[in-house]
């Protein structure tokens, strides 16, 4: 992560917009962690993701993943999966989930755009619906260095369009006095706005952002 002086200019950009387009489904997830008992139980990564709750609401760090590795375990029970094979093949849903290979960040779009707004001296965080390690994840698919840090539902107990989660995060980025959203859903951009922010949004995304943009390298023009 990105360290030293805080600049009073910040940039917080949104995971589920930004990031994880390409990300794996939790679905996807478990099938690669069942190796061949998949093609055994006659199971697809679609069927599975059908089937398989949306990730916890309420919820950090380790029990946040208690909670998703024990609807995984229910599930493949609910499969036939032989009991000594279950709570194996469901903790290996977290380490198939943190898997950088499976991941791709919006295209290519991002790193570019993360390394302009440090040019332009502003700092950038994390927010937004996310595991609890995607600050982590975010280094080891090597943009971990442009972040000065970040706060996102699976650290913080909360869902990203709960009010006051993004004063949280400003707060916890020492309340800098010139802030940008870039990403976000229609409700995170109400609260940016209502916290004095700018917000910027892709082009044919959801929402009435301040600025619309083809690619996320064009935001740094405004910053």
């Amino acid at each position: 992560m990105a360290g030293g002086r805080r600049s009073g200019r910040a940039v917080f950009w949104d995971w589920a917009t930004v990031f994880a387009p390409k990300g794996p489904s939790w679905g996807k997830c478990l099938y690669l962690a069942l190796g061949p008992w998949a093609a055994r139980l006659e199971v697809t990564a679609a069927q599975l993701d059908k089937r398989l709750p949306k990730a916890p609401k309420g919820l950090s760090g380790a029990a946040w993943w208690e909670e998703r590795i024990a609807a995984c375990e229910r599930l493949l029970r609910e499969l036939g999966l032989p009991e000594p094979w279950v709570e194996l093949c469901a903790r290996r849903v977290r380490t198939v989930a943190l898997c950088p290979a499976l991941w791709t960040a919006a295209g290519g779009d991002a790193a570019p755009a993360l390394a302009l707004a440090c040019y332009q001296g502003c700092e950038n965080y994390l927010i937004g619906d996310a595991l609890p390690e995607a600050l982590g994840l975010l280094l080891r698919l090597h943009l971990g260095q442009f972040f000065a840090g970040g706060l996102v539902s699976g650290q913080a107990g909360e869902e990203a369009d709960s009010p006051g989660l993004l004063r949280r995060a400003w707060e916890a980025a020492g309340r800098p006095s010139y802030c940008w959203l870039a990403g976000g859903s229609p409700a995170q951009q109400e609260e940016a706005k209502s916290l004095g922010w700018r917000t910027a949004k892709k082009t044919g995304d959801k929402g009435s952002a301040d600025l619309a943009v083809e690619r996320w390298a064009q935001l740094a023009q405004y910053l």
